[in-house]
């Protein structure tokens, strides 16, 4: 299973997972230029955000991090495999519970390049 589906099957768990302090833009394409894991359960990305100068990093939900293996991380630095990642935005429905009282919540997709 790819990395882009390990995060479909987190995006279509019933709980919403929260992203804490995510600096990306809703349905905003970034390119994913590293990633490395900084504890078993805590993985950083660092994305490339268009007329900024600088890359921004940002640690991933703990259920998305868990499902990254060492071989997503080689392939990924070594640009084998090239993903742009995506905060996107997710009604609520009979199959998604409410997170916060809201009719929508926050999931991030990676797509390949």
């Amino acid at each position: 299973m790819g990395l882009d589906e390990k995060f479909r099957v987190i995006a279509s768990q019933l709980r919403a997972e929260p992203l804490g302090l995510c600096p990306l833009e809703p349905k905003v394409e970034y390119p994913l230029v590293h990633i490395r894991r900084v504890t078993n359960q805590i993985v950083e990305i660092q994305v490339h955000q268009k007329n900024l100068p600088y890359l921004s990093s940002y640690v991933l939900p703990k259920n998305y991090g868990e499902m990254v293996t060492e071989k997503d991380i080689i392939d990924i630095n070594s640009g084998r495999v090239q993903f742009v990642i995506v905060r996107t935005v997710r009604q609520c429905g009979p199959y998604r519970l409410h997170f916060d009282h809201k009719p929508y919540t926050w999931d991030l997709e990676l797509r390949h390049v």
